[in-house]
Formats: structure tokens, C-alpha cells, sequence
């Protein structure tokens, strides 16, 4: 959960800065793209109801950032292109670290922590 993990920071981040701050506009829409781009990954993977708490937490952040920057444009093909992404998805992150059913996962607003809720095996 590496790199979502670093997604999740930034955008914590983002969230103290002042609105008027040149430097939230510009890392607002570069984290947009970052989201996107797993948002992007996932959709190729989908694997039943409890990974739709992965896109509903992506797509919290990304309203949350729009609402903060006061960008609501859509991200571009070239931006989406060039966001810095990982080879794996947050799916496989989540299966190789498999302990339990996977049950959903959320980010703080606070701090950017991740958190990924399990339930045991057979429940």
C-alpha cells in the first residue's frame, strides 16, 4: 500500500493549505491525476461489492480537493499520462497482505493514514 499510501499523505496535506495557495492548485491537480489513475486501474479489476469501498474513498478525496481548490475541471488524457503511478494495483496490495476478507478501506483526513478494514475468514 505503498504508493497509495503516499497519495493519501499528499492529499492530507493539501487539505491544510490555505485555498489561495499557488502551490494546492498546482499539487491539487497532480494528486487528481494520481487518484485517477488508480481509480483507472481498478476499474479493470473490479472483484465484487467490497472494493467498491476503494473507489468510493478515491473519489471522496477527489471531491474533497476539488471543493479545496475550487478545480473542478476533469483531469486530462496528458495529465492522467504522466501521473506518477505503481505497477500494482491497491487490490493486489491488499490481496498479497491478505488478512482475512477484505471489508473496505478509508484515509483520514488528518493525517493521510490508511486504513483497511478486515473481517476473519468464514464470517
Amino acid at each position: 500500500m505503498e504508493h497509495f499510501s503516499k497519495i493519501a499523505s499528499i492529499y492530507a496535506r493539501l487539505l491544510k493549505l490555505p485555498n489561495d495557495s499557488p502551490r494546492l492548485k498546482s499539487e491539487g491537480r497532480s494528486v487528481r491525476a494520481m487518484i485517477a489513475s488508480e481509480m483507472a486501474k481498478l476499474s479493470g479489476d473490479w472483484k465484487g461489492n467490497a472494493y467498491q469501498s476503494i473507489f468510493v474513498t478515491l473519489n471522496r478525496m477527489d471531491t474533497k480537493i476539488r471543493a479545496h481548490t475550487g478545480d473542478r475541471t476533469p483531469i486530462t488524457k496528458e495529465e492522467l499520462a504522466a501521473a506518477p503511478t505503481s505497477n500494482t494495483s491497491i487490490i493486489d496490495e491488499i490481496e498479497r497482505s491478505s488478512k482475512g476478507v477484505f471489508n473496505g478501506i478509508s484515509v483520514s483526513d488528518e493525517d493521510g493514514s490508511v486504513s483497511v478494514r478486515w473481517k476473519p475468514e468464514g464470517e
